[in-house]
């Protein structure tokens, strides 16, 4: 029989506790099933701190077996697909690295991956809104990855190196190691690009060559794994200056004003340790006909020289501490190094 007027059932309080705690319970349960599911990335301080931690314990470990050219500690951190891509190499590849011989790092950006799609390609992107701006990509091997982008420091050559982990299991193991030149006297590559577009600006190509010659050298420190946001214009100002130093000059280029008519055959970028202004500078290569152990007559010729220099290159001593030089009487090859003499011209 279908009752058409029912009577509403109100329940005890003992069973309104039960079914809330159902409720809640469910409600966690289900929060919860979500939670595992989310994909996405997140970067440094908004990555979980257990997790953080975790990785920061990797790394640790990490350098101080690159540093240390541990091979066996090495290849306890990889994961079985480097190992097998590595192969043989590993212990070349560590030995390599170890010469760094850096005494300690930076964590420059961490990015924590999680993905539903393994061997999907990640592309992330710092976004500081500033010249530093890169994009990291790669392809997740595993549903969780990890990219620390390390920066050795106190060194005035220092090195990036690009930590990508996998989770298998329970453990984070390496998918990819790379290693490259970051900075040069805490300038990277925008830095130099910068001050490249500078010297352009002001006609002085030769500086400004050398300048975006060195941001190239700069613009990968991990390979094709980052990219930053301006490699596009640094690779146009590359262009640019190349050609226009080409139009502008025809080297060997000879110094007329100079007794002898030594000839500059390069000018090239040089970097100099100095104690108080190490930095990037022009390193003026010529040849010359003053036998090259008579050195008396060498110094009193690259005297003479110096007067001379900017005449040749225009503004080659602007903004510069240093201008170094080599002479040689037989050309350099690319087979052999010739004997030459050194001078350091201070400019400031």
């Amino acid at each position: 029989m279908i009752n058409l007027n029912p009577k509403f059932y109100y329940p005890s309080r003992q069973m309104k506790r039960y079914s809330l705690l159902i409720v809640v319970v469910g409600l966690i349960a289900f929060l919860q099933s979500c939670q595992t599911k989310i994909n996405g990335t997140w970067k440094n301080d908004h990555i979980e701190a257990n997790l953080r931690a975790a990785i920061d314990q990797q790394n640790k470990k990490l350098f101080k077996v690159l540093m240390a050219n541990d091979v066996v500690g090495f290849k306890e951190l990889l994961s079985p697909k480097l190992i097998d891509s590595l192969g043989s190499r590993a212990d070349s590849v560590l030995k390599m690295i170890s010469v760094i011989n850096a005494p300690s790092y930076a964590v420059l950006d961490e990015f924590y991956t999680r993905s539903s799609a393994p061997n999907s390609t990640v592309t992330l992107s710092t976004d500081r809104k500033d010249k530093y701006d890169y994009q990291l990509g790669y392809v997740a091997m595993t549903d969780h990855t990890y990219a620390s982008v390390l920066v050795t420091v106190n060194m005035p050559v220092n090195y990036a190196i690009l930590a990508i982990y996998g989770k298998y299991d329970n453990a984070w193991k390496l998918n990819v190691i790379q290693v490259g030149r970051y900075s040069i006297v805490n300038k990277s590559a925008p830095d130099y690009y910068g001050d490249a577009l500078k010297q352009s600006k002001k006609g002085n190509i030769i500086n400004a060559a050398n300048l975006i010659y060195t941001a190239s050298n700069l613009a990968h420190p991990a390979g094709a794994y980052i990219k930053y946001k301006t490699d596009g214009q640094m690779q146009a100002l590359f262009q640019k200056t190349i050609a226009d130093a080409n139009v502008a000059y025809h080297f060997p280029v000879t110094l007329d004003a100079v007794k002898g008519k030594p000839q500059v055959f390069a000018v090239i970028p040089q970097f100099i340790p100095d104690a108080t202004h190490p930095g990037i500078y022009p390193l003026v290569r010529y040849q010359s006909n003053v036998p090259i152990t008579d050195t008396v007559a060498l110094k009193a010729e690259n005297n003479l020289v110096q007067k001379s220099i900017t005449t040749a290159f225009k503004g080659l001593d602007d903004e510069q501490y240093f201008i170094a030089y080599q002479v040689f009487n037989q050309l350099p090859t690319a087979q052999a190094q010739a004997p030459y003499h050194g001078f350091l011209q201070k400019v400031k």
